[in-house]
Formats: structure tokens, sequence, C-alpha cells
């Protein structure tokens, strides 16, 4: 039989939240609750954008919590979100029109929101035309 040690630990929570927020920067997201009428850095999103202040790169975060009943639903969802961010992206006046490689991932840290954007738009377009 195999004894396990265990150590007793105790999480100081606040610390946690305070260097999460003194580490990242929310910039902009959709949230579909309907109880919150804005998106923020500890609010559930559809899609956000997160500015990660130690690695000075920006994250797009996606909700993959959702199951829909068709393809269609899931494009429209997608549509939706995607729409939503070139609305924020027309808005700041950033560029809409960067063109990126395909190297990018999704999941990657990008150096400035146009990259961003310009992969989100690549995997949109890909998504939609299945």
């Amino acid at each position: 039989m195999i004894e396990f040690e265990t150590l007793e630990t105790q999480v100081d929570m606040e610390k946690v939240y305070e260097d999460f927020v003194n580490d990242h920067e929310f910039i902009w997201g959709i949230t579909m609750d309907s109880q919150i009428k804005t998106a923020g850095l500890f609010t559930m999103n559809d899609i956000d954008i997160i500015y990660d202040k130690d690695q000075k790169k920006y994250f797009l975060g996606l909700e993959t919590l959702y199951l829909f009943d068709s393809l269609e639903k899931e494009q429209l969802f997608i549509k939706y979100l995607f729409n939503g961010m070139t609305d924020f992206m027309k808005k700041n006046n950033y560029n809409t029109e960067v063109k990126t490689s395909i190297g990018y991932s999704i999941a990657t840290g990008f150096d400035n929101i146009e990259d961003l954007y310009a992969s989100f738009r690549n995997h949109t377009n890909g998504y939609l035309a299945q």
C-alpha cells in the first residue's frame, strides 16, 4: 500500500486577484450575461481581448461553453462575435485590413491588436466557409 503525505496550503485569493489585475489589462469584450451589461476582466465573456503586461502580448479569449444544435447556429454566433470585434476595431481606429501569415494560431499572444484581429478574421472566414 502506498501512503501519500498531504500538505496543507492556504492560498491568499486577494493576492492572486491583485497579481492578476496588476499583470493584465482588459481591452474589450462581449458578455451575453443578461445581468451584466459590460464585459470586464472578471466577467464571463463570450469573447475578449486581454493584454498581458508581463509578456507584452494581446490574447483573444473565446467562450466554448455553448452547444448549438446546428452548424449554422454556431456559425451565426461566431459571426456575431467577429462583427462585434470589427465594430470595436473601427470605433477605435484600428486597421482591419492587416494581412497575416497562416503561421498564426488563435491561441498565440500577439504584439498588437491588429495582428490579433487579422488572425481571428482568418479563422472566422475559414470556419464560415465550411
